[in-house]
């Protein structure tokens, strides 16, 4: 199964999914985090894992921030989203009901 991992801050649960990925035969596609300065970031490039930087203040909206988030989780195959932490409002809520959805 593939997943994108969205992360805002130290990545210790994204930590767990890496290290627990193979035995979940789980493959991430890539971690993107609003925060340029979240840790996770570097826990995903010290794992070789693909990661984004979605600034909101860059953004005029949040469904110009959500249409960003998503050009980027459909750049990539993708079976399941996790939100670890994610922080943006209600961003997260109309993003992830949109992707589910598409999913399904």
């Amino acid at each position: 199964m593939k997943a994108v991992i969205l992360i805002s801050g130290n990545g210790s649960n994204l930590q767990s999914v890496i290290d627990n990925a193979d035995r979940i035969d789980l493959q991430i596609s890539c971690v993107i985090s609003n925060n340029k300065n979240a840790f996770g970031l570097k826990r995903a490039e010290s794992s070789k894992i693909q990661t984004y930087i979605i600034e909101p203040e860059l953004f005029n909206s949040k469904e110009a921030f959500d249409r960003e988030l998503i050009s980027i989780i459909n750049q990539d195959a993708w079976s399941r989203i996790n939100p670890f932490s994610w922080l943006y409002e209600n961003s997260y809520a109309s993003f992830c009901f949109a992707l589910f959805w598409k999913n399904s």
